[in-house]
């Protein structure tokens, strides 16, 4: 099988945007980019869940339950040094083993990418240290404007709405810089970077159509390639808004949207709805 495969191509205004419907097979589009650069790219994403799972742990947890004697560290250890970017059949295979989540430890292990920084709605505490995974996810307090001591029920829903407006992006993007900082490295715009989307961190159309997005249109001009994972059941899974049946395809086209408005050489309108 081609890696190609994995994943549909398109070029909206030059810029290649690769779209899965497993989140995990976006790193055969993640290997396509890396092949064209001279050094790993950087990996922004802005999903629901942090994705920090160690690359082949469900693969190797299994095959110990049926197989007693299996080292699992080993057998990971084994996976992992058998990828090699430069390779298409590695490539394949390491997508047969990845499960959900697995993804980003398997690129940025395997020099597929540099380190990657995770926007998410699921860990409040982030993970901003310095470590060997190379994997940051940027910690949250609750909507810009909320003043609460405790993170409840309504401030989920709050809270996502604003995932992609500006001024929620730029303090994401500010706390990106200081880990960044940190690790002795230029921001992150400045930096080669995938922009990754899965769309299950869309709770509503409103969460996918914010009031100001030029935030999110520069990530999207500043990006070598963006990578987008449907993710139709978490789609719905993760569904909160009452007034709009859950569509992955409907969210994916108002993404295409963005990615067409913030690199056409029109001017950008900034907070337009899209339907």
């Amino acid at each position: 099988m081609k890696i190609s495969n994995f994943f549909d191509l398109q070029h909206v205004n030059g810029k290649p945007v690769y779209i899965v419907d497993d989140h995990h097979k976006v790193l055969a589009a993640w290997d396509m980019e890396r092949r064209k650069l001279e050094s790993a790219p950087f990996l922004l994403t802005i999903d629901h869940h942090t994705d920090t799972d160690d690359a082949f742990a469900s693969y190797c947890c299994i095959a110990g339950y049926e197989d007693p004697s299996i080292d699992q560290d080993a057998l990971a250890k084994k996976l992992l040094a058998a990828v090699d970017w430069r390779n298409d059949s590695s490539i394949e295979a390491a997508i047969q083993n990845l499960r959900h989540d697995e993804h980003i430890n398997a690129a940025t292990k395997t020099g597929i990418l540099a380190p990657s920084f995770s926007i998410q709605l699921s860990d409040g505490g982030g993970w901003t240290e310095p470590n060997d995974e190379h994997v940051y996810v940027v910690p949250f307090h609750c909507a810009m404007w909320c003043k609460k001591k405790v993170y409840d029920d309504e401030c989920v829903i709050h809270h996502a709405v604003e995932i992609i407006e500006s001024p929620y992006l730029d303090d994401q993007v500010q706390r990106i810089g200081e880990i960044t900082a940190a690790l002795g490295l230029q921001k992150i715009e400045s930096l080669p970077y995938i922009l990754d989307i899965d769309l299950d961190v869309f709770h509503s159309m409103k969460a996918a159509n914010p009031n100001d997005a030029s935030t999110f249109h520069r990530l999207i001009l500043g990006t070598v390639a963006i990578t987008i994972a449907t993710e139709a059941e978490w789609v719905g899974e993760l569904w909160n808004d009452e007034t709009n049946e859950p569509s992955s395809d409907q969210l994916l086209s108002v993404i295409l949207g963005h990615i067409e408005e913030a690199t056409s050489t029109n001017t950008v309108m900034v907070g337009a709805v899209r339907q």
